[in-house]
């Protein structure tokens, strides 16, 4: 059986990039503005996964300090 996948996604190079799988709520690479651009959606990140840490992450040190992210 198929299950269709709604997926989001911004870049701008040197910025910010991050992907948004919605159905089982994957967020990759948490980088600048993935809050406002999924407004409402950002609710439903379940699983957050880093492919790397840089400045473009700032969940990434918001992440082990009891912060809800």
């Amino acid at each position: 059986m198929k299950q269709k996948l709604t997926i989001t996604g911004y870049s701008t190079a040197l910025f910010s990039t991050w992907l948004f799988i919605e159905e089982p709520g994957i967020l990759f690479d948490a980088g600048d503005g993935v809050v406002a651009g999924l407004a409402q959606k950002s609710r439903k990140v379940k699983h957050v996964f880093l492919s790397h840490a840089d400045r473009d992450h700032p969940m990434w040190h918001q992440m082990g300090t009891g912060q809800k992210v």
